[in-house]
């Protein structure tokens, strides 16, 4: 069994955990300590609950830097019909398709969650683990899918079947959703059923995850199976490189080399701006320039937390709101565009004004403003909502069961 960072946490200790992650933080003690907690167990035991202000920053700079990329892409086509210059920063070497690095970076933050998550509790099971999973990611999807489904109003593009299929996390050979972020949340499910059938059915060591996908791989190599070939993609590394962070990120030669290891990613990923020429793939292509780099920002920045360094890097108050905030982020700001366009630029011209760049900026200020409203009037009340339903249906299942927080 791989190890992970043991100590014994209270029932009530281990809910606050569960409950911080659920309203977007990784886990908060009961005290508001961040003293790294110590000792050595299995990968099922329990470790003291930590808040990493460090990941919570990181889902930030993701959320924006996905939202950049889309408002330069979106901008551009607006530009086609107004007439008008396109931002500087789209012909800045390649730095327009540069903020789909967020996407990595959330795949390596996911995986580095699931095993926290899987270490926080010594006990659970699949139909558990998947039960919180869920009610965390399917209730402000399925609203801003069935919205975004309304908007477009039109069988021409999305019919019936592609909705059923992206609210269900159904994959398809294109590889697309009717909500535009939606690709990447069946990569998201398939790796949360994947890594507790290993951890919790199987109760196997996090190694074998990544045999699975080897084997995924080799099917659909040899098949052409197009749902083995796009679960075996090279992006699912990402996920295996999170878990691996998480049981290595407290050893002492990598909290002394914290600093170089973050600084390192980011200079490697900066400098893709200059030589790689990203594209709507997000598989092996994208592994050296992107993946990389990616896994040494999050190895750096949550072993820099933990040895309490550089900390003023990531405890910026907005920064971690909309770290907070960063899925409602992720899901709305493409929604956001009609209406920002409709208002910004067709009504106001503030381009005229501000110049392209600067009217790229104040419409990824607005998405931001967007999601944290979405996150604190809808994402929160909903999700809260849900757990009550669902608590209340365990409880008349099996009246003995205690409900959890998710």
């Amino acid at each position: 069994m791989p190890p992970v960072y043991g100590g014994g946490v209270s029932g009530n200790d281990k809910q606050q955990a569960q409950e911080g992650y659920q309203n977007g933080n990784i886990a908060t003690s009961a005290t508001g300590s961040t003293a790294a907690p110590t000792g050595i167990r299995g990968m099922q035991g329990t470790i003291q609950p930590y808040s990493y202000k460090s990941v919570q920053t990181l889902r930030a700079v993701a959320a924006m830097s996905v939202a950049l990329m889309h408002i330069l892409f979106f901008y551009g086509d607006s530009m086609k019909y107004i007439g008008g210059p396109d931002p500087w920063m789209f012909h800045f070497f390649n730095f327009k398709g540069f903020g789909g690095v967020g996407i990595q970076i959330f795949f390596v933050i996911s995986g580095f969650i699931m095993a926290y998550l899987n270490a926080i509790a010594e006990t659970r099971t699949f139909g558990a683990f998947m039960g919180r999973r869920l009610t965390r990611i399917v209730p402000l999807y399925w609203v801003c899918t069935l919205v975004w489904s309304c908007i477009l109003a039109d069988p021409s593009f999305y019919g019936a079947r592609k909705i059923i299929e992206s609210l269900l996390f159904i994959p398809n050979p294109d590889n697309t959703a009717v909500l535009g972020p939606g690709w990447s949340l069946n990569f998201e499910m398939m790796f949360y059923a994947l890594f507790a059938f290993v951890m919790l059915v199987m109760r196997r060591s996090a190694i074998w995850i990544g045999v699975a996908f080897l084997v995924m791989h080799i099917i659909g190599e040899i098949t052409g199976f197009f749902v083995f070939r796009l679960f075996s993609d090279a992006v699912v590394t990402n996920f295996l490189a999170g878990i691996a962070i998480f049981h290595i990120h407290r050893l002492d030669w990598v909290k002394k080399e914290a600093t170089a290891i973050f600084v390192a990613g980011v200079a490697l990923l900066l400098s893709s701006i200059y030589w790689h020429m990203p594209d709507a793939s997000f598989g092996a292509r994208q592994f050296v320039p992107w993946g990389i780099p990616s896994m040494l920002i999050v190895l750096g920045a949550v072993s820099m937390d933990v040895a309490n360094k550089h900390m003023w890097l990531f405890r910026n108050r907005m920064m971690l709101a909309l770290g907070n905030a960063s899925y409602a982020l992720y899901l709305v700001h493409s929604m956001c565009f009609i209406g920002i366009s409709m208002l910004l630029l067709y009504t106001l011209a503030i381009q005229k004004y501000v110049g392209p760049d600067g009217a790229c900026l104040i419409y990824l200020v607005v998405c931001c403003v967007v999601g944290l409203v979405v996150h604190h009037l809808v994402e929160k009340p909903l999700n809260k909502l849900v757990r009550k339903v669902t608590a209340a249906i365990s409880a008349k299942v099996s009246p003995s069961a205690q409900p959890v927080a998710a």
